[in-house]
């Protein structure tokens, strides 16, 4: 090929073995080949790979010892600066395998790629996981290839990064290959395969990764050279790269359009479109004590429940479902006092509330959050619910303490919370007690959010906030002439998206003839 300047060519005969052999000493270099090479030869050549990529890759034939018995073997070295530092031999008909004992692990190829890296050859890298899936990609004219050295996992490792098997990955960023510029990770198609590539994007960083996914009824690279040939393979290799996803980061082009937000009107027609809820959102509730929170919220349930026709969990804590939360759905289902109700009303209005309402009790009425968490998950799971009331939080089992404040641990429940609502896609709400009053505070003044107990969170994390609050005429709930004020306050104090409506005051009323609320600022106009 003109690029041997000595040659020498002797011949051994090795009379007890028979085999002859020509041996070619070429610059220093034995490239003998023999007779006993022949099917070593056969072997990588049905695999689509010539004899002149395994001169080139080093490899060499054996006669090994494979329990009991001498069979025909391939060598691969593993070079390192021009030295042999591990091996790997092979059967070729039955698939063994044999490393050199306590030997350093280093990437395949690795001496070929560092030089092709300093010569500024080429900058990119791709990484296949078997020595024949590297000669695959030489026989197809891509010098650029990396294969791991001992093969593909089972499962994918939690951390990758500081696991001892990917310790050559580190070692051999240290002695050069920090160069590459673009690590393509070429992979079987198998599970082992993908955890290979999941670790190795972790390992090296997935902003520097690039992969192939290979089509349908292609294993690996040996497989697509056999199908196709070298220039498709490597035409297929060029054009297929694909750039691996970041964690966090996206282009508009691969952020999906999401559904269009689902939306409960709250139940009470003359807020038309200023208050709603909706599936995946989590709202909160505060008030003073009896200014009417919870009568509030059972109604507006039970309201979306009948016009949506959506199965509600409800916690109630302070309030016994029997007889109270149940008077207080009897009462919406039919727009009557539950005294005047006849025991056919009664019975219609129980069938709704068994078929829709969902009641979550603790034997010791001391849940922890978790406890909650799992019966929430339970429920979805059993019953379908699209929505659930805790009420109130302030009832939960406290778990903070020395190492954890109580505002850090209302701002972790509410993260689970909002994790919860988006992942089942149901609506998720929150009843809180407001903070005991300071100098000058007193259940006179309006409900803000920061009154509420606890935590700043509950003002920024959740998608709405609101209270009701009524005149309490210094607790006399009475006004001056001694009649029972039924006039109350629906102020929506935060809501993130504009669909759900915007802050704003609601009047609302309790109209004692049906013991439910009504707005009254859209009162007249409505009706008429």
């Amino acid at each position: 090929r003109g690029k041997i300047s000595v040659i020498s060519l002797y011949l051994l005969v090795e009379r007890e073995t028979k085999f002859y052999t020509i041996a070619i000493i070429a610059n220093g270099r034995d490239l003998t080949m023999s007779t006993a090479e022949q099917p070593v030869i056969r072997f990588m050549a049905e695999r689509g790979i010539s004899e002149q990529t395994l001169l080139q890759a080093g490899c060499e034939p054996l006669r090994e010892a494979f329990s009991g018995e001498d069979v025909d073997c391939i060598k691969f070295p593993y070079m390192k600066e021009g030295k042999e530092v591990n091996y790997k031999i092979r059967t070729i008909d039955t698939k063994e395998f044999r490393a050199k004992k306590d030997a350093e692990l280093t990437w395949y190829n690795l001496d070929n790629v560092l030089e092709g890296l300093e010569k500024e050859t080429f900058r990119d890298v791709y990484v296949v996981e078997g020595e024949i899936d590297c000669l695959s990609l030489i026989e197809a004219g891509i010098p650029n290839v990396l294969s791991v050295p001992s093969g593909a996992p089972t499962t994918a490792n939690e951390d990758a990064k500081s696991a001892k098997k990917y310790e050559f990955v580190h070692k051999g960023m240290e002695f050069g290959l920090d160069k590459v510029r673009k690590w393509i990770l070429a992979t079987d198609s198998d599970d082992p395969g993908l955890h290979l590539r999941s670790d190795l994007s972790a390992v090296i960083g997935k902003a520097r990764c690039y992969f192939i996914e290979w089509p349908e009824g292609i294993k690996d690279a040996n497989d697509a050279l056999l199908s196709w040939g070298g220039p498709d393979l490597a035409f297929f290799l060029r054009e297929d790269e694909k750039e691996y996803p970041l964690d966090g980061l996206y282009l508009l082009s691969d952020i999906p359009e999401p559904p269009s937000l689902v939306l409960w009107e709250s139940g009470f027609p003359e807020l038309e479109k200023k208050f709603n809820t909706a599936p995946t959102c989590v709202s909160v509730c505060s008030g003073y004590p009896g200014h009417g929170k919870s009568d509030l919220t059972q109604q507006m349930w039970c309201q979306i429940a009948m016009k949506y026709n959506i199965n509600v969990l409800l916690m109630s804590m302070e309030t016994r479902i029997r007889p109270f939360v149940v008077r207080k759905l009897r009462s919406t289902y039919h727009n009557m006092k539950d005294i005047d109700l006849s025991d056919i009303q009664k019975r219609e209005a129980d069938d709704f509330i068994q078929s829709h309402f969902i009641f979550m009790q603790h034997e010791n009425n001391e849940p922890s959050f978790m406890w909650v968490v799992d019966r929430i998950i339970d429920a979805h799971i059993k019953y379908g619910i699209q929505a659930v009331s805790i009420d109130p939080f302030n009832m939960l089992k406290p778990e903070y303490g020395k190492d954890l404040s109580e505002t850090r641990w209302i701002g972790q429940c509410l993260d689970r919370l909002t994790a919860l609502a988006k992942t089942l896609s149901i609506h998720i709400q929150v009843l809180t007690h407001p903070s005991k009053p300071g100098q000058g505070d007193s259940s006179h003044n309006v409900m803000t959010y920061d009154r509420i107990s606890g935590s700043q969170h509950w003002a920024n994390k959740p998608d709405q906030v609101w209270t009701i609050h009524r005149d309490n005429n210094k607790g006399s709930f009475k006004d001056a002439d001694g009649f029972r004020i039924t006039t109350a306050n629906l102020k929506i104090l935060k809501s993130r998206y504009r669909d759900l409506g915007w802050c704003d005051n609601f009047p609302m009323k309790m109209n004692m003839n049906t013991h439910c609320y009504e707005c009254s600022e859209y009162d007249k106009s409505y009706k008429a």
